[in-house]
């Protein structure tokens, strides 16, 4: 019961704290208080990035889920759309991604305390956000940090996760849904990879890319829609986890930013293209500002402004809620 009511009241301090970071500054309101294990998806048709929902640290520590959602837009920046009490409700470690045949965000999954401190318990429910409200979408497969990416060429979501009902089981299962379909199993022969699982879906070659940098011997795995190909590269990034990776539509390559290397407390702040064949450092601005290393990161790309957009994760030893904006080369910080 105590454990219970100090829930409550963690949740209420969040709620205040929320409340706080909606006052105007300057004509903006201030950016979303910071967050671990959200998830951030573009909206193109509206022009907006919206987040949803992750943890952070009530008064006294603890660990608190959230379940605000908020979007940006370059012209009036960050502003709240929809409170904790609407919608999908607390959660982190879920999967977002837009949906542009519905011209909607969908999210899946995810992970939350139960009530009471009755441990973790793992989602299998899908929601819709169309910019006004967020509505039930159905079920979803029950899968350890789940992925969302678009295939424009067969137009359906991706959906990518490691099985949960074997604890310990890290084989990959990759489900797909077209329209308002249900999901549908397309594969259970996906790799067995070590770490969080990023995904990104190569739109100029048709295949879902995936990084294992994490493995004793780093690949990258790629779907054709049909099989696995295992695909090794004589050099790359060092071995990490917790990275941001995104396809970049405009340069026809993946991107993969930053993560967490194998040094106890290593955050690092590099980054690479994948262009099917080999890995390529990119490399850094030689003036300007630009974001330092970080790990649980989200790199996504805005295909409304053709840009790739960076989002939160951990930097010097604490958790951020900067925005990141990479336009012809250069990083600029959204405000």
């Amino acid at each position: 019961m105590a454990r219970k009511a100090e829930a409550c009241v963690g949740w209420m301090l969040l709620a205040l704290g929320a409340a706080e970071a909606v006052r105007a500054q300057g004509g903006r309101q201030l950016p979303p208080p910071a967050t671990h294990l959200e998830a951030l998806a573009a909206d193109p048709a509206r022009g907006r990035l919206v987040l949803f929902g992750g943890m952070r640290r009530a008064d006294g520590g603890s660990w608190v889920e959230v379940g605000e959602t908020w979007e940006w837009d370059d012209a009036a920046g960050w502003r709240t759309t929809v409170g904790a009490d609407g919608g999908p409700g607390r959660r982190r470690a879920h999967a977002m991604a837009y949906d542009p045949g519905r011209r909607v965000v969908v999210l899946v999954g995810g992970v939350r305390e139960r009530p009471g401190g009755g441990g973790e318990e793992m989602l299998h429910d899908a929601w819709r956000y169309d910019g006004r409200r967020w509505l039930p979408d159905g079920e979803a497969p029950a899968l350890a940090t789940p992925q969302l990416a678009y295939d424009p060429r067969r137009r359906a979501l991706l959906l990518a996760g490691y099985r949960s009902d074997r604890p310990g089981a890290r084989w990959l299962l990759l489900y797909r849904r077209q329209a308002d379909e249900g999901w549908r199993l397309v594969d259970s022969a996906g790799p067995m990879t070590t770490g969080p699982l990023r995904i990104a879906y190569d739109a100029r070659r048709s295949v879902l890319v995936v990084p294992a940098l994490a493995d004793s011997e780093p690949a990258v795995w790629e779907w054709d829609g049909g099989a696995w190909r295992r695909r090794a590269a004589a050099a790359g990034p060092s071995r990490r986890t917790r990275y941001g990776f995104a396809f970049d539509a405009r340069a026809h390559r993946s991107v993969l930013v930053g993560g967490r290397g194998e040094a106890a407390r290593e955050l690092l702040g590099d980054a690479w293209s994948w262009d099917g064949s080999r890995w390529t450092p990119l490399p850094a601005a030689d003036s300007g500002p630009r974001p330092g290393p970080r790990a649980s990161t989200t790199l996504l790309y805005d295909p409304a402004r053709s840009r790739l957009a960076l989002y939160g994760g951990l930097s010097s030893g604490e958790l951020v809620s900067e925005l990141w904006l990479l336009e012809a080369g250069e990083w600029k910080q959204g405000h």
